[in-house]
């Protein structure tokens, strides 16, 4: 009866603190955010848009939910793609942090009685703490590839002509 009371317990402290965990990992996003240096900026210009009115007897094709995952599964991609050492670094950090929670009573079962009563948990629990090494690893590939490119392409930009005076890239 122990076991089932010990196991309540770690199921209710767990509903309170990975919701608190993952709200502060998420909540770090913002305060790890890169500052846009204006001088290394691209130079950019607004172009003004002629907006008229709709047809009459047109309906609209926008979709609220149907748009709303549209944008939220590209902003997820181009987070990911910019900055893939965070996006991989808390993926495998949660998934060794589940990893973890689940393998803690399968070793609290073993430093008890000395056997392994829960083969297929420590080897799923082990598996998953081994991917999430893996996730991490490869967002320092990853971020590696694209510092690298953004460096690339920023030197390609500088290497173009110029046909202002002052020199420094191409018109605006």
């Amino acid at each position: 009866m122990a076991r089932v009371d010990r196991h309540t317990r770690l199921v209710g402290w767990l509903k309170v603190a990975l919701p608190l965990t993952a709200l502060a990992i998420l909540s770090t996003l913002f305060l790890v955010a890169r500052r846009i240096d204006p001088e290394a900026a691209l130079p950019y210009a607004e172009v003004d848009v002629r907006f008229s009115e709709r047809p009459e007897g047109s309906t609209s094709k926008l979709s609220t939910v149907g748009d709303g995952w549209r944008i939220l599964r590209r902003l997820l991609r181009l987070f990911r793609d910019w900055r893939p050492l965070l996006t991989f670094s808390v993926a495998g950090l949660l998934t060794i942090l589940v990893a973890v929670v689940v393998l803690i009573p399968v070793l609290v079962d073993y430093a008890e009685t000395g056997l392994v009563a829960r083969q297929p948990t420590l080897i799923v629990a082990g598996a998953a703490i081994a991917l999430g090494f893996g996730l991490v690893a490869t967002g320092m590939i990853l971020d590696r590839i694209t510092r690298l490119r953004l460096e690339m392409a920023r030197l390609l930009y500088l290497a173009l002509p110029s046909s202002s005076p002052h020199g420094g890239g191409p018109p605006p």
